[in-house]
């Protein structure tokens, strides 16, 4: 007997609209998918297709027009906003551009997604050398961001999204701004992640590594999800 799979996300008929003037710009057209409990998938699509918009919402940086999102059953969308900062300790989003602080060292970008959730020292000190650890960076722990190659930053802020251990990772154009081989690395640390049971979405346009990987592949194209196919390819 197959066993039934958890779901972990779900996306339920999200759209996002702007005014310009008098016209309605749509962004997202009534999006809806599931990730469940272990899954990797990717969101593919060109710049501009809604990808980055869905991250937003997620980590309710911006408001939908319409729709839900549940993760692990809680609309996360009825959070209010002064409890928004416990959304995103359940997920953890790795950006394009790093978002590391320059004048901390490796050890302390991680440190400070902890302390500012309170998190006690005998803890903070056992958690930041195992994610650093993870991300293959423990021995440049007292590194500053300009001595790391980009492909190092990045690591950094995986890292510092899985401080928090959250249900869900969600990875923005991850290797959109370090080169091929960095990005391989990057893409092996974030099946290691999966394999240990994190739920990975990740956002890209990097075709040849979507057909490398051969994950679930959600396309999106114009704000709408036009394909979903287990172990797809780019432009299937």
């Amino acid at each position: 007997m197959t066993k039934a799979k958890t779901p972990q996300l779900e996306i339920k008929n999200i759209t996002k609209t702007y005014l310009n003037g008098a016209q309605e710009i749509v962004v997202l057209d009534n999006v809806s998918f599931t990730l469940f409990q272990g899954e990797f998938a990717f969101l593919v699509g060109e710049s501009g297709a809604g990808k980055s918009t869905i991250v937003k919402i997620l980590i309710r940086e911006e408001e939908p027009t319409s729709g839900e999102i549940y993760l692990k059953g809680e609309n996360i969308l009825e959070v209010p906003k002064k409890s928004i900062h416990l959304v995103r300790r359940k997920i953890g989003v790795v950006f394009q551009d790093f978002k590391l602080l320059e004048s901390k060292t490796v050890y302390e970008n991680v440190a400070i997604a902890l302390e500012v959730a309170d998190t006690p020292n005998d803890e903070l000190r056992e958690i930041v050398p195992n994610v650093l650890d993870i991300v293959g960076l423990l021995d440049k722990k007292n590194h500053l961001p300009h001595q790391l190659s980009g492909g190092e930053k990045q690591r950094v802020s995986i890292a510092r999204a899985l401080a928090h251990e959250p249900d869900i990772l969600v990875a923005d154009e991850p290797t959109g701004m370090i080169d091929p081989d960095s990005g391989e690395k990057i893409m092996n640390i974030l099946d290691l992640i999966n394999q240990r049971g994190t739920t990975i979405l990740m956002a890209t346009h990097d075709k040849n590594i979507v057909n490398k990987w051969k994950k679930r592949v959600i396309r999106i194209s114009n704000g709408k999800i036009v394909s979903d196919k287990e172990k797809g390819t780019y432009n299937e």
